[in-house]
Parts: structure tokens; C-alpha cells; sequence
């Protein structure tokens, strides 16, 4: 998975704007439970497409570049198969962007400013995830299956450290390859002060599901 910028240096960039990826950006008091609970979230239609629905959910709604799952199914050519971190890697690369995927420590994940996707297993079934933002309790998912939802770092560590000694996860990043692709990049979807409003005013969204 090769590119053209590295994850450190781009995550200095970001770090250097600190002051575009926290914006406030409320849903309102006339929202549904199901449209807050499936807010800016590619849900998946089959049971093998969390990974393109993934995808499809940080294309989409955080560098504004729409793609259906449907349309990444067809692109990854797999059949009934659920997708591998390499696949969606092939396909975002199709689609102009380039791609890191690596396996990092919690203390690591924290320090991205773009959402990721993370290889968890739950329950013993492999799944795709989405992580839009993290503060110093919780981790917040924008999850194909499930919705928006929060965990604690204990119930994250649980599903995501998956490596042979328990400290690293697997992370798929998706990087911008030019100018316009980062100009696109929508912040309020990582946006932290957002995803707590939404936890204090709805706290039925993100109870406890491990």
C-alpha cells in the first residue's frame, strides 16, 4: 500500500490546522433516532460489505467524494466475499487517493486526525469499522451495521487488538494524494465537540453494547 505522503508528515499538516477539524456542528432537536443514530453513515446492505460500506462512509462524508457500496462492490469484483484491507486499498487507489495500511497501539490511534478504518472482531465474526474521533474515554464509531456508537477504550481494546500479543490493531488510512482532495475534506465529520453533543443529548444512541 503505497503513497505519496507519509503518515507522519501528514499528520503534522494536520496537526498545523488544529483549528479546522473541531468545528460545532449540531443535528437539532427534530432529529430522528434513526437518522442521529445513522448520521453521515454508508450502512452496509449485505452481510459481507461492512468493508465497502466503510469505504464508501469516509469517501462520502469526509472527503465529499460519493461513492455508493454498491459502486465499490462492483469495482473490487468480489463476490459474496467479504473484503480484504488490500482490496479496499486497490479501490481507493482507483479512485485517486492513496492508502497506509498499518498496525498501530492505541496511543497511535489517538493521534489521527482523519477518520480510519479498523479491522475489529466482534463476537468471533470479522468486521469493518469506521473510527471518527476519539477524546480521552471514549472512542466514537460511525459504523456500517451498528450506527453511530461509542465505546469505552477498555470495550475498543477488546475488539480491535488483534495482533498476536494483544498491543496493536489493523488501520486502513486513506490518504489525500492532491490539494483538492484535502480542500474537500470534510472536519466536521471528526469533529469531537459534535459527537459529544450528540452523546449528552442522546444518550440512548451510544449505550453500552459489548
Amino acid at each position: 500500500m503505497k503513497t505519496t505522503l507519509t503518515l507522519g508528515l501528514f499528520l503534522l499538516m494536520m496537526s498545523a490546522n488544529a483549528d479546522w477539524y473541531y468545528p460545532t456542528q449540531t443535528l437539532g432537536t427534530k432529529s430522528t433516532f434513526k437518522h442521529q443514530r445513522d448520521h453521515k453513515i454508508t450502512k452496509q446492505d449485505v452481510d459481507y460489505s461492512c468493508g465497502a460500506s466503510s469505504l464508501s462512509t469516509i469517501l462520502t462524508y469526509f472527503y465529499q467524494t460519493p461513492k455508493t457500496e454498491r459502486q465499490i462492490l462492483d469495482d473490487m469484483a468480489l463476490d459474496n466475499v467479504m473484503a480484504s484491507f488490500l482490496d479496499l486499498a486497490k479501490v481507493s487507489q482507483k479512485y485517486g487517493f492513496a492508502t497506509r495500511g498499518v498496525m498501530m497501539d492505541y496511543d497511535t490511534l489517538t493521534k489521527l486526525k482523519i477518520p480510519a478504518v479498523v479491522y475489529v472482531n466482534h463476537k468471533r465474526s470479522d468486521h469493518f469499522s469506521v473510527v471518527r474521533a476519539i477524546d480521552k474515554n471514549n472512542v466514537y464509531l460511525a459504523d456500517s451495521s451498528w450506527g453511530n456508537r461509542t465505546l469505552t477504550r477498555r470495550q475498543f481494546e477488546k475488539i480491535w487488538l488483534t495482533a498476536q500479543d494483544h498491543t496493536k490493531g489493523k488501520v486502513l488510512l486513506i490518504l489525500p494524494n492532491h490539494d483538492t482532495q484535502r480542500r474537500l475534506s470534510d472536519h466536521t465529520f471528526t469533529a469531537i465537540t459534535d459527537t459529544q453533543t450528540l452523546l449528552r443529548t442522546s444518550p440512548s444512541l451510544f449505550r453500552t453494547f459489548l
